[in-house]
């Protein structure tokens, strides 16, 4: 828990600036390209391994195999909009 707090810690003090820019540009007329569907896994971050920004896309979890499998249950799924 502590490694969690650090980084949010670090976020704020690095990262927020720019995220904050990022949403500003996108608050009022967001134009997602696709949607993608994936486990709601902590191991899957669909924005590492899909090259995406904020706005590009809508993230949709769903509950997928059995929670003890070492692997993710399902690869994303996407759908263009």
């Amino acid at each position: 828990m502590e490694r969690i707090l650090r980084g949010i810690m670090r976020y704020r003090n690095t990262t927020r600036e720019q995220m904050v820019k990022e949403f500003q540009k996108v608050r009022d007329h967001p134009e997602p390209k696709a949607v993608f569907f994936t486990c709601m896994d902590s191991r899957m971050i669909p924005t590492r391994y899909t090259d995406t920004h904020v706005g590009d896309m809508f993230v949709g979890g769903a509950k997928c195999g059995k929670s003890d499998t070492a692997r993710p249950a399902l690869p994303g799924r996407v759908l263009q909009l």
